[in-house]
């Protein structure tokens, strides 16, 4: 039980990390130039998992580990907005949360190869 805890709490963080990792990367593009190799996989990577998946992989995980010791915690909705609407009581609809994910990896390619 408490093995499924941490391994939900490390897969939570792993998960943010990404995220922000994610929007940090275009403006970093901008100012490094060294900084496109780790944005093209970062982007890369979650559009060809979302491809795959047809979501997130790691909020699959995170929901079967929640499954397994505290199904009250499981979520339905996106990462970001779970929790932007857990940590500010902000409702944000899925479509624009998709919109600005897709809008994202679009541009960090884009400049990544200008």
């Amino acid at each position: 039980m408490k093995r499924y805890k941490i391994t939900a709490r490390l897969l939570l963080i792993i998960h943010a990390i990404w995220v922000l990792a994610m929007f940090a990367s275009l403006p970093l593009i901008l100012k490094y130039q060294w900084a496109y190799i780790p944005a093209i996989f970062v982007a890369g990577a979650t559009l060809i998992s979302w491809i795959i998946y047809g979501s997130c992989p790691l909020r699959t995980w995170e929901n079967n580990l929640y499954a397994k010791y505290a199904p009250e915690k499981m979520y339905t909705d996106l990462f970001t907005q779970h929790y932007i609407n857990k940590l500010f009581n902000v409702r944000i609809p899925t479509s624009v949360i998709r919109s600005v994910n897709g809008c994202m990896i679009l541009a960090v390619i884009l400049v990544s190869f200008r």
